[in-house]
């Protein structure tokens, strides 16, 4: 089975990670999001103010493939659940 999580933001990722977590290798888990680097919440204040910067605190969500977790950097026009397609 596929499963596609639409977003790598802090929730896309967690849900990604857990579901990586409980499901066997037959399932494909992959993360899809037009921006290919994430930030955590938690730092976007100190970048505003200047106590780091942003190439110091994002990570390349390409990292998430070592976990079995595919990371597709493509932006979602439209999703047919009858067709089952994004």
């Amino acid at each position: 089975m596929r499963i596609f999580i639409l977003g790598g933001g802090f929730g896309g990722l967690q849900a990604a990670t857990t579901l990586r977590q409980e499901l066997g290798p037959e399932h494909d888990v992959t993360v899809v999001d037009r921006n290919p680097k994430f930030v955590m919440g938690l730092n976007k204040p100190r970048i505003m103010i200047g106590q780091s910067r942003v190439v110091d605190v994002q990570h390349d969500l390409a990292r998430l493939n070592p976990r079995r977790i595919q990371y597709v950097d493509w932006e979602v026009h439209e999703i047919d659940f009858a067709k089952r397609r994004l």
